[in-house]
């Protein structure tokens, strides 16, 4: 049965005969750059909700200094406002780890070295970094208890080192040690792991960001895996769109690969979708630093006391 890229929209459209290998390597090009952008989405979204966490922390430290919001409906407000930051958080980093092995999967197959990329760096970054042990335990903590912010605070403290004496403001969220060491279904090795600090509470606000940092190591990982890979197939795709538009076709709407039948019926097809290639380099350097959130500080402070 013959081998055909065209358009699958109404009139006539221009029809380019493939021969097997060449359309086999256009849909395994093709479903290879779906998944790779697949996956730079879910990281996307990952990211977004982390913004949003640091953004509702600075607003509520803006409007805190700024006016005197003191009543307990509206601290009850900040605390709740918190938690729905973090919930979407951790909702977002267990999307990540668990759909990531399934995209790499649906396009790669279940063996592929780039799963073992993954396993390995996940493994690795949850013995790195005390805040990804436990946003991952906090992930089925909140889910099937309370909050993960048991305290909301709004904090006020003089810095003395500089001349003006300046008084900074800023919104803590707390974790209480001795309620995770209650509940027996918390991992028992990270809950001690926190106690051994010698603090009741804990502020969440660096073991987010060292999760953060560590969801961005994994994914730096899986993008090193895939580089060679992705490369090669968005090759394929832009010269697959530039053969059919030598054909003098403008638009590439509808544009698909097809196996036809010997009735001139397509019997399986492929969209080629041409606005993956501004969309996955788009994606990839809009968030090409992912890494070390722990030691980026956002502040509105002047930086020079002159």
């Amino acid at each position: 049965m013959p081998f055909y890229l065209t358009r699958f929209v109404s009139g006539k459209h221009p029809r380019i005969e493939l021969s097997l290998e060449e359309y086999k390597g256009i849909c395994e090009a093709q479903r290879g750059v779906q998944g790779i952008l697949a996956i730079e989405e879910r990281f996307n979204f990952l990211l977004g909700n982390y913004a949003d966490f640091e953004r509702t922390m600075l607003e509520i430290s803006l409007e805190y200094s700024i006016f005197a919001k003191h009543k307990y409906s509206i601290l009850t407000d900040y605390y709740y406002e918190v938690n729905r930051r973090i919930l979407n958080l951790l909702a977002a980093g267990r999307l990540y780890l668990d759909q990531v092995p399934n995209e790499l999967n649906g396009f790669l197959g279940p063996n592929d070295d780039a799963q073992q990329v993954f396993q390995t760096a996940r493994a690795a970054q949850y013995d790195r970094y005390t805040g990804f042990r436990v946003m991952e335990e906090l992930r089925n903590y909140v889910q099937h208890h309370e909050f993960a912010a048991h305290t909301v605070t709004l904090e006020s403290w003089v810095d003395k080192h500089t001349r003006e004496h300046r008084i900074k403001n800023t919104v803590a969220s707390y974790l209480q040690v001795s309620r995770l060491k209650e509940d027996k279904k918390f991992k028992r090795q990270v809950a001690e792991e926190l106690a051994r600090a010698n603090k009741e509470r804990i502020d969440l606000k660096p073991l987010i960001r060292e999760y953060i940092s560590g969801l961005g190591q994994v994914h730096e990982a899986v993008r090193s895996a895939l580089e060679s890979s992705q490369r090669q197939w968005l090759r394929i795709i832009d010269e697959t769109l530039r053969r059919y538009h030598a054909t003098g076709v403008e638009s590439m709407v509808g544009l698909r690969v097809a196996e036809f039948d010997d009735d001139d019926y397509p019997v399986d097809s492929l969209d080629i979708f041409y606005d993956v290639l501004d969309r996955l380099p788009w994606l990839q350097e809009r968030n090409r630093k992912p890494t070390y959130f722990q030691k980026l500080i956002v502040t509105s402070e002047v930086r020079s006391e002159a």
